[in-house]
């Protein structure tokens, strides 16, 4: 019976090779992603809400989100990330996944939803996110020189205001 069910599993798009099931399928590496932000069990209708107001999704696990990528090499590509999950989420109910031997490709089944299509490559973990083939180049590029900015403007001394220093307060005496 465990060799049947293991058999059906190995048929299901996954190779034989993964040792991490969250990435063994495309569908199971966007799901990990949206697991990761806590949205995979949340309703269209609700994501579509908070997305509306303006409001953020609290990620929950950083290392599977930065796992899901093949090609996440440096920090910038933190926003390259988001803008994938972004397109993911927006679509989250009606994700259609297409496999053409070691490549996958995820676009919206609902044609008034119009996304990015995300692509997927099989690699020596699972099915993992290529970034360079699922953000368009100008966003990738817009997105990292706005990550460089305000790393850069994190580590540049305060600007002098030519205000008056706040003096030192005392510790109190015992």
């Amino acid at each position: 019976m465990v060799l049947l069910t293991l058999g059906v599993i190995g048929a299901c798009g996954g190779s034989e090779g993964h040792s991490d099931l969250r990435y063994h399928t495309p569908r199971a590496t966007v799901h990990t992603l949206l697991e990761a932000y806590g949205v995979l069990e949340i309703s269209q209708k609700e994501i579509d809400r908070r997305m509306d107001i303006g409001r953020g999704f609290h990620l929950n696990d950083p290392e599977a989100r930065q796992l899901a990528f093949a090609d996440w090499d440096e920090p910038a590509d933190e926003g390259l990330a988001g803008y994938v999950f972004g397109n993911l989420v927006r679509a989250k109910d009606s994700l259609r996944i297409s496999i053409t031997e070691d490549v996958a490709h995820v676009r919206s089944a609902n044609p008034e939803v119009r996304i990015r299509p995300v692509v997927l490559q099989e690699d020596e973990v699972g099915w993992r996110i290529v970034l360079d083939e699922s953000v368009p180049p100008a966003v990738a590029r817009d997105l990292r020189q706005a990550w460089e900015e305000r790393a850069n403007s994190e580590t540049q001394p305060p600007v002098d205001t030519d205000l008056p220093a706040v003096p030192e307060v005392p510790e109190p005496t015992r």
